[in-house]
């Protein structure tokens, strides 16, 4: 089943790069959930913005069911809430563990 927003699906887009566009966590929710059903998607650069553990949480999901996606920067957002929470962190990298497409992942300075 292709997830949409607002009835949009996308099944072709192969590369996403939204650095620095302060994203919130919610929208962050809303990109990962409509990119579950893009099959064809292998890089996604999100770089920069105000994602936060509800964003890690839905790119886990992602990495779960995506299997082209090869390139994810999820660096300098706030994933860990400040350090109060490491579990959607944690998720990833449970995700990781059935995603076998991925090449490069950076989650620095979360």
């Amino acid at each position: 089943m292709t997830k949409t927003i607002d009835g949009l699906a996308n099944t072709s887009l192969k590369c996403l790069v939204m650095n620095r566009k302060k994203i919130t966590d919610q929208l962050g929710v809303q990109i990962a959930k409509f990119l579950q059903g893009n099959k064809t998607l292998e890089r996604l650069e999100l770089e920069g913005n105000l994602l936060g553990p509800e964003s890690s949480k839905a790119f886990a999901d992602l990495l779960r069911v995506n299997k082209t996606i090869r390139y994810l920067d999820l660096s300098n957002n706030n994933l860990t809430n400040q350090g109060q929470s490491k579990d959607e962190v944690k998720d990833i990298a449970k995700a990781l563990e059935q995603n076998k497409s991925l090449l490069y992942i950076n989650l620095s300075n979360n």
